[in-house]
């Protein structure tokens, strides 16, 4: 299963110019799953997908997958995160879906104290699924507006993306950033991302 998260970008120029690139880059990357941020009232269309959600969240938050290749049930629907239930044709067990757009720290004024708290409401949010769901088999997906190395993304009251003696959220991201070797491809889309050939997020 592939799934990639895209921000369109505020109303104007720049979200108009987004959605007109995401054909190709659904084209080119071939997702199964595809998760949208700042998207129109209306939301996106993308042939060969069904969207999950009947309008985006008010951020601009929806969730678009190929029918062909899973099933996705919307569970709930906030302003800044929203769950699913996911499952494959060829998996036995389902997995638990969070779409996120967190606030920018922007307004933070440099302090780390309102990107924890936003941090630790979106685990809380993912704990309450998992304990909805009697797993702990979960996906999150989405704009975090943090790197991948950000305190609020690392700290254990925070979404904890870090190895620790208690429950962790692995961070994929780390991967790209040279933590370990990964395939060739990673290579090559971090050196697109790079020279702005398509705009991809973690």
């Amino acid at each position: 299963m592939r799934g990639i998260s895209w921000n369109l970008g505020t109303k104007g120029k720049r979200e108009t110019r987004a959605l007109e690139l995401l054909p190709g880059l659904v084209s080119g990357l071939q997702p199964d799953l595809l998760v949208l941020a700042e998207s129109p009232e209306d939301g996106a269309r993308l042939e060969g997908f069904e969207r999950a959600d009947p309008m985006p969240s008010a951020r601009g938050l929806e969730t678009h997958y190929r029918e062909t290749a899973l099933s996705v049930r919307a569970l709930g629907q906030g302003s800044h995160y929203s769950a699913y239930e996911l499952a494959a044709p060829r998996t036995r067990s389902s997995l638990n879906l969070v779409t996120v757009h967190l606030q920018s720290p922007l307004r933070d004024r440099g302090e780390q104290a309102r990107a924890r708290k936003r941090a630790q409401r979106c685990r809380e949010f993912i704990e309450d699924l998992e304990h909805a769901a009697g797993n702990t088999r979960t996906i999150i997906l989405g704009d975090f507006n943090m790197d991948p190395f950000a305190v609020a993304m690392l700290d254990i009251d925070g979404l904890n993306a870090v190895s620790t003696t208690t429950r962790t959220l692995y961070n994929p991201c780390w991967s790209l950033l040279g933590d370990r070797p990964g395939p060739s491809s990673w290579t090559t889309t971090v050196r697109q991302v790079a020279s702005g050939t398509f705009p991809i997020s973690c």
